[in-house]
């Protein structure tokens, strides 16, 4: 099984990109399972996602990078057993680090083909949440294998080109995708480098 571990603040479309990305891996994953993380007691994105014909899995009430780490690892074993996904999408909540979601994911599921960090940041905000958050911020763009920048749209055109300088900085080769609102072009070429 492979995983793939979408990471970024709340609200900066995690779940839009999740599922504009589906079509692509439909055809390579003859099956697939979602593990939902919300730090709120009721989820919104999982609902949307098993409109999809999804297997999905919530887990609400907190983080699974610090107080759901046994319950996220049971949660994926659950999975495992009842799915055989060939393919585990983790959507983890706005506020994890994926360091502390990666180290049980490598300690404790020996048998995991490969992870992937997929970091999500919507560009109109990234500079206020890199000035907040910042260590928040420099784990996802560290330990991401790829970046996603969205809402394109609603920045400023100077931003961009400071936002990737700002994450090459922090993590040099860092693979980074300008994801707009319309068209299918970056998202199908980050699935194909990537996913």
């Amino acid at each position: 099984m492979k995983i793939i571990l979408f990471c970024g603040f709340l609200g900066a479309g995690k779940t839009s990109l999740m599922l504009r990305c589906l079509p692509h891996l439909t055809n390579r994953y003859s099956s697939m399972a979602i593990l939902e993380n919300e730090v709120g007691e009721a989820g919104v994105d999982g609902a949307i996602l098993k409109q999809q014909g999804l297997q999905v899995r919530e887990l609400f009430g907190g983080c699974i990078c610090c107080t759901f780490q046994s319950d996220m690892l049971e949660a994926i074993d659950q999975l495992r057993t009842e799915y055989a996904p060939d393919l585990l999408l983790m959507e983890a909540t706005g506020a994890a680090h994926p360091s502390n979601v990666l180290a049980p994911l490598e300690s404790h599921l020996t048998d995991i083909e490969a992870i992937t960090v997929l970091g999500v940041s919507d560009l109109p905000r990234f500079d206020m949440l890199s000035q907040m958050l910042p260590q928040l911020n420099g784990d996802i763009i560290q330990r991401a294998h790829a970046m996603a920048l969205t809402k394109v749209e609603h920045a400023d055109p100077d931003m961009e080109a400071q936002c990737r300088e700002i994450m090459e900085t922090k993590h040099p080769g860092l693979d980074i995708f300008t994801i707009p609102r319309e068209g299918d072009t970056a998202v199908t070429e980050l699935c194909r480098r990537w996913l």
